[in-house]
């Protein structure tokens, strides 16, 4: 892992909050697969929220700088920050490996999305 030592106090505290939250998730999530929840596989709400804290994440982080993305679509969200930071380097190496897992989110979700519904179209159940 990259360790930045110009992050600040606030930034620091971010962080920290995310990988505590994304440690209990997993700990909630794989205690609730244990017990046979039916709920605890529900993947659209697992990358609603994955997906959200990451946005948040940046969010909170780039205002912590004084930099606001504004409003934007998913799409532009990334060639916003972007653009936010070319000239802020030192910045750049805190939020780049944020957009990085924002990313792998949103296609690995897309990829388990299309499965499926892969999934569903064969099985007969679903059919009408």
């Amino acid at each position: 892992m990259l360790s930045v030592q110009l992050a600040t106090a606030p930034t620091k505290r971010l962080l920290q909050q995310s990988e505590i939250r994304a440690a209990g998730f997993v700990e909630h999530h794989s205690l609730a697969v244990a017990a046979g929840d039916p709920d605890a596989a529900d993947c659209p709400e697992v990358r609603a929220d994955g997906d959200l804290d990451a946005e948040n994440n940046l969010l909170g982080l780039l205002r912590n700088f004084g930099l606001k993305v504004g409003t934007v679509t998913r799409v532009q969200f990334e060639r916003r920050i972007v653009e936010l930071l070319e000239q802020s380097p030192h910045i750049w190496l805190i939020i780049e490996p944020l957009l990085e897992v924002r990313r792998v989110l949103r296609e690995q979700f897309e990829h388990l999305n299309k499965g499926m519904g892969r999934l569903a179209e064969s099985d007969e159940t679903w059919s009408c």
